[in-house]
């Protein structure tokens, strides 16, 4: 260097200290690596065992649903009580298509195109008013009208799955997908 920039005793120092921290970075890397069988295993199983609580799946329903919001106008309201009455009557029905009542008058965008059908969810993620009562139906069975703040509700319980512990292989797949995402 024609500037003698790097002979300056401050730039010395600074060069010789990032030289040694590079070093040090290098062989705490080569140290603190796993080795390649970590964790063993012995190692997963007991620490499965030690969390199982952590592997919990709540109770899971299937459910469709035809849904007619509220507005808070009075007289709308009144029209949508009606009209849901008469389509709950008409869901209970022996031989009912419950999922073509869904499709023709369920204002759930999302289900109301696949006859009202929700998939699988979660007991404890559905609204609360809607909860306390498919908690209480079997299969097949269709309820409602069942009023939430956000409106009213005919549901139609399709299948349930109990509570369960995902198994340890569903647990390594789990924490190998949450491990790719943070990598």
């Amino acid at each position: 260097n024609t500037t003698g920039f790097d002979k300056q005793p401050q730039v010395q120092w600074a060069m010789a200290r990032a030289g040694e921290n590079i070093l040090l970075e290098l062989y705490l890397n080569s140290k603190s690596r796993p080795e390649d069988n970590f964790p063993n295993e012995t190692m997963i199983k007991d620490a499965y065992q030690e969390n199982l609580s952590h592997f919990q799946v709540p109770p899971q329903v299937h459910v469709a649903q035809i849904f007619l919001p509220l507005t808070g106008d009075e007289k709308n309201d009144k029209e949508t009580t009606n009209q849901i009455n008469e389509l709950a009557n008409k869901a209970k029905k022996a031989n009912a298509d419950f999922a073509s009542l869904a499709k023709e008058h369920s204002k759930h965008a999302e289900s109301a195109t696949d006859g009202g059908d929700m998939g699988w969810i979660p007991l404890n993620q559905l609204l609360p008013e809607v909860s306390k009562v498919v908690e209480t139906m079997k299969a097949g069975e269709i309820k409602g009208p069942i009023q939430s703040p956000q409106g009213l509700h005919v549901l139609k319980l399709l299948e349930t799955k109990p509570a369960s512990v995902r198994s340890l292989e569903e647990a390594k797949l789990m924490a190998n997908v949450n491990f790719n995402r943070v990598n």
